[in-house]
């Protein structure tokens, strides 16, 4: 079976915000996307983001808390034997053998957080040492939720607290999964156990989410104020490419294969899983610049604020490539690898001109 597309033509339009504005390399609009449904909408400069009460706050804050703790998928502790296959997917009888054993390893864990720890590089990213679980609880009566009688929930105990957080849980509309969690709960959960010193929290969970009137699932979900994210590995199980409509061959950065592209556009919306794997792994020039302007205030010794963002962006990317060459068997970071070298060797170029 070919790994490879065997299409010669790219796709390389862009809105027209992105043409006015300069970019680097051309965005992939796809249908559904925002900068496909809003064209004229005018995206934010760094300068307006920078002069918001809500930014100055922000780096008020950065600059005194620069831990980023990530919590790794929650056991669950005394589970029913149901309990023990709700991280597992509803698979059609006709499934090849053994795709349902795919889950989210220690290892790969592991390589997470090493890769968070390259593209926020200034920042103190460790694995959040405290034990989180889940743990069945009975039903009771509850003062913080306004729920139907039929809500369902599941303990989330921390050490620090005696008694557990509900989670509320109920049946996957779509039968993919046996049960999906509340991401608004976990949320609220989380929220009691961030540490005085993070500057964020980050949790992985391998059980499939809901969000309350958001649709049938929801792969991620960050609250930028509390500096709270959580992110399902559930639905990239490789098990569900083929209902997701996934086509393996045209994962970035072959997404921009004219023949897919245009096929994509006889489709009126694509899966928010189908298009994560069409975006590339870099950010736009003016979010880099918002990021590096944040991370810099935990670097000393800098002056001026243009030289140090600059001299922040080139570490970045020469940590990040050194990462991506660990796993460059992989297409996407192979990709990367290139993107990252040819940026380096571009910024060099102007480093040498300004010289």
């Amino acid at each position: 079976m070919s790994t490879t597309c065997g299409h010669s033509s790219t796709y390389v339009d862009c809105s027209r915000a992105a043409a006015n504005a300069g970019f680097l390399p051309e965005p992939l609009v796809l249908p559904g996307d925002h900068l496909t449904e809003q064209p004229e909408e005018q995206g934010q400069s760094f300068k307006d983001w920078f002069e918001m009460e809500a930014t100055q706050q922000r780096n008020g804050i950065i600059s005194r808390r620069n831990e980023l703790y990530v919590v790794r998928p929650l056991s669950m502790t005394r589970p029913s034997e149901e309990m023990r296959d709700w991280n597992k997917p509803v698979l059609p009888p006709d499934s090849p053998p053994g795709t349902e054993r795919w889950n989210y390893m220690l290892k790969m864990f592991k390589q997470l957080i090493v890769y968070l720890r390259a593209f926020y590089n200034t920042m103190q990213i460790t694995q959040y040492p405290k034990k989180i679980s889940f743990l069945p609880i009975e039903q009771r009566k509850r003062v913080h939720f306004v729920d139907t009688p039929r809500t369902q929930v599941i303990g989330l105990k921390t050490r620090d607290r005696r008694e557990p957080f509900e989670i509320r849980y109920r049946p996957s509309p779509d039968d993919v999964s046996k049960i999906q969690l509340n991401v608004s709960d976990l949320r609220d959960a989380l929220m009691r156990s961030i540490p005085p010193t993070a500057h964020s929290f980050v949790m992985v969970v391998d059980h499939d989410m809901y969000e309350d009137g958001e649709g049938a699932y929801v792969t991620a979900r960050a609250w930028a104020s509390d500096g709270v994210a959580i992110v399902s590995t559930f639905r990239y199980n490789p098990s569900l490419d083929g209902l997701a409509g996934i086509d393996l061959l045209h994962r970035w950065p072959a997404s921009h294969c004219k023949a897919y592209v245009d096929e994509s556009f006889k489709v009126l919306s694509v899966s928010g899983i189908r298009q994560a794997g069409e975006i590339p792994p870099y950010i736009c020039p003016v979010c880099y610049s918002k990021l590096g302007w944040e991370l810099v205030l935990l670097q000393h010794g800098f002056e001026g604020g243009i030289e140090r963002e600059k001299a922040w962006l080139e570490a970045q990317y020469a940590t990040l490539k050194a990462f991506c060459n660990k796993w460059n068997k992989i297409p996407l970071f192979a990709a990367f690898v290139a993107w990252l070298e040819k940026r380096l060797e571009d910024r060099k170029g102007d480093n040498d001109d300004a010289a």
